[in-house]
């Protein structure tokens, strides 16, 4: 199966707080890959495909710690390996400000990764 992603993805490991827009209740995952398109999450809960979660990363860039705040769509679940669910997470809602930051972190990234 080809790769559908519009946009490049980056492998980091970083907590994210999610939480459903219909639940008042705040959930910390863990980020497996981030694009400026979407991430992909190992959630210990479920979330239906559809369901929008609003979603707080912390990141590291060149103005220091910054947190990138928007929403997400679920598009798809997967029980995950080694317990838990994979979810694949496209963003609905990324304000200018939040999607720079993302770009800044891509960048960042992509020049400070190791050759192959």
């Amino acid at each position: 199966m080809g790769e559908r992603r519009k946009t490049p993805r980056i492998r980091i490991t970083k907590e994210v707080t999610v939480s459903p827009l219909e639940r008042e209740v705040f959930l910390e995952v863990k980020a497996l890959d981030l694009g400026e398109g979407g991430m992909r999450l190992l959630s210990p809960e479920e979330f239906p495909v559809g369901t929008t979660l609003f979603f707080t990363i912390e990141v590291e860039t060149d103005d220091g710690i910054v947190d990138i705040q928007g929403e997400g769509n679920v598009i798809h679940v997967k029980p995950a390996p080694a317990g838990g669910y994979e979810i694949g997470l496209t963003f609905s809602y990324l304000p200018d400000l939040e999607r720079e930051k993302l770009q800044e972190l891509m960048l960042l990234q992509r020049y400070s990764a190791p050759s192959p």
